[in-house]
């Protein structure tokens, strides 16, 4: 697939929210997110315009597909309006496949693909007393089983 200008998104908890099958999204709190920039100028303007991005998705058991990104408003009472965005579509299909549960750590990095295309990618944590420990695996689709690597890294 290839792809520049990665930038991590966002490294949080999964709560039950993102993991509950009616939901099927992943929340991204526009508060917690680490590089606002990962949005072209064009993207953030269709979202202005009420409309989903589809973008290439690789989830952590390195599986390629896509999901919808939007973005939410909702008003508050004061007046303002707090936004967020979210992974849709085949959210339930990625928590599912990739086992998350509640309290996993996740990071999601977006890259650009192609004619600057965006991209992203879902990476599991697991916690260790020496930092985090990501977790990749790849799945042997003729045995139907996954093979899976430990990198071991401080966050």
């Amino acid at each position: 697939m290839g792809g520049r200008d990665k930038l991590l998104v966002i490294q949080k908890k999964l709560f039950e929210t993102d993991i509950t099958k009616g939901n099927n999204r992943f929340s991204i709190p526009l508060r917690q997110i680490v590089r606002t920039d990962f949005l072209t100028e064009e993207e953030k303007e269709k979202f202005r315009a009420g409309q989903e991005i589809r973008v290439q998705f690789i989830d952590p058991m390195l599986e390629s597909g896509r999901v919808v990104l939007v973005q939410w408003d909702m008003p508050k009472d004061t007046g303002n309006t707090s936004s967020t965005y979210a992974l849709r579509s085949t959210w339930n299909k990625v928590r599912e496949s990739n086992g998350l549960k509640i309290d996993d750590v996740v990071q999601l990095w977006s890259f650009r693909v192609a004619t600057k295309k965006l991209a992203m990618m879902l990476l599991l944590l697991i916690q260790t007393k020496d930092g985090f420990v990501l977790r990749l695996c790849w799945l042997r689709k003729q045995r139907m089983n996954s093979q899976c690597q430990a990198l071991v890294f401080k966050v």
